[in-house]
């Protein structure tokens, strides 16, 4: 809940910079999904844009999305494409071999 809450706010920190123009770094924050985790990103507006994705998340360096997390982007991307089984958010490196590819 944490993260789909900051992913929020990020997007809306996101549009408000679009919008403006000469300020070259913007503060969005950590969406790994730790409970503690308080770390910021800074980023352009053309940084925010390469790296946001409804799938992808903005991540602090050295962080990872926790599991919980993981699996909630997981059901939502298999919701939204069902019966595309994805590779993202390390499902891949998750399976078991033989399904590795």
């Amino acid at each position: 809940m944490k993260t789909s809450a900051l992913t929020k706010v990020n997007r809306n920190i996101g549009e408000f910079a679009a919008s403006r123009s000469g300020r070259p770094l913007w503060q969005f924050y950590c969406e790994c999904g730790r409970l503690t985790c308080a770390e910021r990103v800074f980023l352009t507006v053309e940084e925010y844009g390469a790296v946001h994705d409804p799938r992808e998340p903005v991540l602090a360096r050295g962080h990872r999305l926790t599991p919980t997390e993981r699996a909630r982007r997981l059901r939502e991307e298999s919701e939204r494409s069902p019966g595309r089984l994805s590779t993202r958010f390390g499902a891949r490196e998750n399976a078991p071999p033989e399904a590795r590819g």
